[in-house]
């Protein structure tokens, strides 16, 4: 332990206020004796030099063992200073051993003084009340200060003449087998007390922890016996409530007996209905599972007129192809029929033509067989000539006529075919506006047929979701059947059960009066 961890518990704090105690009495005495000291040797001068030097050393530490009492009941001394005095302690009195050593009268005084008994017990005396500070190494450092100051003294005593010898046979000299003795004696004595001080330290800590320890299990006693009373009066207060509940709780029993019975009896009408629920459910069950067959029927008509619709439906979208395309067909013909009306038209006009050179040739052979007529014999060839011509031109205009009645033919029959191109397409353009209605109409049949479809599943689900909830609710109606005699058995047990806690509770309310008066006497404890 340190020597500044006095403080940690209450017998460093005793220790450090009797150090001072015993300081400054044991300053009180040395003044005593120096003032005495003063008195018998007022004639020598040596003597009371000393003697006053002593006694001004003794005032020094008269006064700081005061001021540390006045620190410690303030609360404001370190450890440091008590720690700091003990060794000053040391030091003043090592200092005046010294001063007492070299002004003695002679050499025999001083080896007599170097002998006395008195410094030794003196130092091992300051080396006890450090130990008081519960600080094995302040005791150990206090015992090694004595130590040096022990052998200062015979030092200076050397320095002043004195001889150090192993055998000795003047009163002026000193033994070093004696001084030797003293060093191993001093030595085991300082450790002696250090080992003491730290049996001291585990003493006082023990009795710290014991103390503590022992402050607790007070403190728990306490708390214990506040809680046994707290617990005391609640069980008093709680058993007080109890026997009020229990009354009510009897009362409650008696109640709940008579309303058992009226339930027993509710129950029995109950099980008579879920008998009668139970047979309209079967007739249920077995309506909707004939309607669920004829669902079942329904659902493949719905499929066959779906599949049906489909394929007529995929039959007319075709025909309404096959009619675009002899619309298209039509307008072609129409275009072709009008192609060839211009054409023939053409060809009137150059029949036409032909007409007209045909009439002019004719003329004009006339007009050659009128000038052949008038050359004579020398136009007979001319002649012959120009009837030829004419007979090619009357020929071509017969040709003109015959083509011309051909071609006026021909466009009257290209204008029927053109009319009846006309009819067709418009004909057709009516049935394909008939074919696009009707798949449209298709369409729609298909598109409801498949709803129907689909609420028909949706219907078939239901019916099915029905028919099996028909099949649980069946069995539950059973199992209530069976559940509701239970039932009423339980009720008739529970009956019996009321009675035996109706009585159970009277002994109850009897044991707690008597825990109730046992709460209060541990509470009067």
């Amino acid at each position: 332990m340190s020597s500044n961890s006095f403080q940690a518990t209450n017998f460093s704090i005793k220790g450090a206020t009797s150090i001072n105690r015993i300081r400054i009495g044991f300053s009180i005495v040395m003044l005593f004796v120096n003032l005495l000291s003063i008195v018998s040797n007022a004639q020598g001068e040596g003597a009371s030099k000393s003697t006053i030097l002593n006694l001004l050393i003794e005032f020094m530490i008269l006064g700081y063992g005061i001021a540390q009492i006045i620190l410690i009941r303030k609360n404001k001394l370190t450890p440091f200073f008590i720690t700091l005095g003990v060794y000053l302690d040391i030091l003043m009195y090592t200092m005046i051993f010294i001063v007492v050593t070299v002004t003695a009268a002679s050499l025999e005084a001083m080896v007599g003084t170097l002998k006395m008994p008195f410094f030794i017990m003196l130092y091992f005396f300051v080396m006890i009340y450090s130990g008081l500070l519960l600080s094995p190494r302040t005791t150990l450092v206090v015992g090694y200060l004595a130590l040096i100051g022990t052998f200062s003294m015979d030092y200076f005593a050397w320095l002043n003449g004195v001889q150090f010898r192993y055998a000795t046979d003047k009163a002026e000299e000193m033994s070093v087998f004696f001084e030797v003795i003293k060093l191993v004696f001093f030595i085991l004595g300082i450790h002696i007390l250090t080992s003491v001080v730290k049996f001291l330290v585990n003493v006082s800590e023990i009795a710290t922890v014991s103390s503590k320890e022992a402050e607790q299990k007070t403190a728990e006693a306490e708390k214990t016996k506040d809680r046994i009373t707290s617990e005391a009066d609640a069980l008093n207060k709680n058993t007080s409530e109890m026997k009020t509940e229990m009354d009510t709780l009897n009362t409650e029993i008696q109640s709940q007996v008579s309303s058992m019975e009226q339930i027993s009896a509710s129950l029995e009408e109950l099980a008579a209905s879920t008998d009668s629920a139970a047979e309209f459910v079967k007739a249920q069950f077995v309506k909707i599972e004939d309607l669920n067959r004829e669902s079942d029927t329904l659902h493949s008509i719905l499929k066959e007129v779906r599949v049906s619709t489909e394929s007529l439906s995929k039959t007319t979208e075709e025909s309404k192809v096959y009619s675009r395309d002899v619309s298209a067909a039509m307008e072609v013909l129409g275009t072709n029929f009008n192609e060839v009306s211009k054409s023939f038209q053409k060809v009137q006009d150059v029949n036409d033509i032909m007409r007209e050179i045909a009439d002019r040739t004719n003329l004009l052979a006339l007009n050659a067989s009128i000038e052949a007529a008038r050359a004579g014999d020398h136009g007979k060839g001319f002649a012959v000539v120009a009837q030829e011509v004419a007979k090619l031109a009357d020929s071509a205009s017969e040709n003109a006529s015959t083509i011309s009645k051909i071609i006026a033919e021909a466009a009257k029959l290209i204008t029927n075919g053109n009319s009846a191109a006309e009819e067709t397409k418009r004909k057709v353009s009516v049935q394909e506006s008939g074919f696009s209605s009707i798949v449209t109409n298709l369409n729609q049949l298909q598109t409801r047929v498949e709803n129907q479809g689909q609420i028909h599943d949706s219907f078939l689900k239901s019916f099915r979701e029905l028919f099996d909830l028909s099949r649980q609710i069946e069995s539950i109606a059973s199992e209530q059947k069976n559940g509701t005699k239970e039932v009423v058995q339980a009720l008739s047990s529970i009956e019996q059960s009321s009675n035996i806690i109706s009585e159970g509770s009277s002994r109850m309310r009897s044991n707690l009066e008597e825990l109730s008066e046992q709460s209060q006497r541990l509470v009067a404890k």
